[in-house]
């Protein structure tokens, strides 16, 4: 029997720009496992041609006038035919709006290249990439929180002194869940490595922060981890720590990582390992590819304990499979008995 060609995927093309409209449109027509079936300039027209065509992906600007990329993004989230929107942003701006259109259901953000000096080659590469994340996303709903838990009872002897956490793609709403779960003295230092770019980072910091009771920061090279407090890696530098069991720091490093540009959650797990070792948490969130299995798998040997999130909660179960495949997790959760489990976890002796 004649195996069958697969079909194009259908894209709708929301950009206000004419002339990066004509970028992507280049760019997509060299790869004929895409195909745009509409053009819509404002989010307004993007929310109507998503109804009538009902694509398999939206690429939607952020900046289009009276009707915005948010606009659009939640009127197609809560249509009759939501699907996967991948956002495109000027990494200048925007920031404060780029988080609410995630939070509001859209899958990922791609930073627009600078059309005067941009390289746009590698522009092509990462949108191509991006629409493949974004089209293996899973559109179940996930668990909303908005206010953190009120305070818990915490032993003194905690048998953990860190937190880590690692995610990609679907990752944004998926720490916001998890911080706004945990009780307001979460006791442990959180360290965050999520898959985004510097440019938005700071602006994320302050979105987590208005969700949860916890000082929210970026992680600064040198500086000590405190309790009660979280810290994001940032977005140009893997974060590791450096030193020794009882005393260590945040290290920024620049060094090329098999797993992940910047920042790797690989990185970053492995060093926490290699210094914390039996005292870590380790969770590895809904992300595509594998980074941060190689480093759960680190923490489990070196004798914390490590969790990955379950496929039904995750928008991409990559990471957490890659680390289920090698044995990396001792518990594998759905997103939202994640927050109770680690209480749990401070509660044993």
């Amino acid at each position: 029997m004649t195996k069958l060609p697969n079909k194009p995927k259908r894209i709708l093309l929301a950009e206000d720009s004419a002339v990066m409209r004509q970028l992507i449109r280049s760019w997509l027509g060299t790869n004929r496992g895409y195909d745009i079936v509409g053009q819509a300039r404002d989010g307004k027209e993007a929310a109507e041609m998503a109804a009538k065509f009902q694509p398999d992906l939206v690429l939607m600007d952020l900046f289009m006038g009276d009707y915005d990329g948010l606009y659009g993004v939640e009127q197609i989230m809560k249509s009759n035919c939501p699907c996967p929107i991948l956002l495109l942003s000027a990494a200048s701006q925007g920031e404060e709006l780029l988080l609410k259109a995630l939070a509001a259901g859209a899958t990922d953000v791609l930073a627009k290249p600078s059309l005067r000096n941009g390289n746009l080659q590698h522009f092509g590469l990462e949108l191509d990439q991006k629409i493949k994340a974004a089209l293996a996303t899973n559109l179940a709903q996930k668990p909303q929180a908005f206010a953190s838990q009120a305070k818990h009872s915490f032993s003194t002897d905690l048998p953990y002194e860190m937190l880590l956490l690692g995610a990609s793609t679907g990752g944004p709403a998926t720490l916001e869940f998890i911080l706004a779960q945990l009780p307001e003295n979460w006791p442990l230092p959180i360290v965050i490595a999520q898959h985004m770019p510097q440019a938005f980072l700071p602006a994320f910091a302050r979105r987590l922060q208005k969700l949860s009771k916890l000082k929210v920061s970026l992680a600064q090279n040198g500086e000590r981890p405190k309790p009660n407090q979280v810290y994001l890696a940032p977005g140009d530098h893997h974060l590791l720590l450096q030193g020794t069991p009882n005393d260590y720091l945040f290290a920024w490093s620049q060094r090329r990582h098999p797993s992940y540009n910047y920042p790797s959650v690989d990185a970053l797990f492995e060093s926490a390992a290699e210094v914390i070792g039996k005292t870590l948490l380790g969770v590895l969130l809904t992300g595509m590819g594998s980074d941060g299995a190689k480093g759960l798998l680190a923490i489990k040997e070196a004798g914390g304990f490590t969790i990955n999130q379950d496929e039904a909660s995750s928008s991409i179960y990559g990471m957490p499979r890659a680390a289920q495949r090698i044995g990396a997790s001792r518990r594998e959760l759905s997103l939202s008995a994640i927050p109770p489990f680690l209480v749990q976890l401070l509660d044993m002796e």
